[in-house]
């Protein structure tokens, strides 16, 4: 019979491995913004990737996303983003499959980009 030591261990354990897996499997993924469009991607992103977008054009935008409840995440904390500088933003890690992100800049309304979720089969 195992003591309470050991079960607690192989719990432990279980647990890192498991949390860890989806750290592995998680991806970065490069978005591009011009002056008024994001460029067309060809990555499909899943829960706990990270989004990278790059202020292409020479103008300042300023980053937001809406989640599927309504949620709205700035992606800067002085809601602007230079030319030439990088934002990031993580699918979060209980995204379901199908669910949309919306990209909006607050200071260029026509720009928008909708980002579906795509959860593989082993999670």
């Amino acid at each position: 019979m195992m003591r309470w030591q050991t079960w607690l261990l192989v719990l432990v354990a279980g647990f890192i491995f498991s949390a860890s897996s989806m750290a592995w499997s998680a991806e970065v993924h490069r978005m591009e913004l011009t002056h008024h469009d994001f460029e067309p991607w060809d990555f499909v992103p899943k829960p706990g990737d990270r989004i990278d977008i790059h202020n292409h054009s020479d103008i300042v935008h300023a980053v937001y996303v809406t989640y599927p409840d309504g949620t709205i995440v700035n992606l800067t904390e002085t809601a602007a983003q230079l030319p030439n500088t990088t934002v990031s933003w993580t699918v979060p890690a209980d995204a379901e499959d199908g669910d949309e992100y919306v990209f909006r800049c607050w200071i260029h309304t026509v720009i928008r980009a909708d980002m579906k979720v795509q959860v593989p089969a082993s999670q």
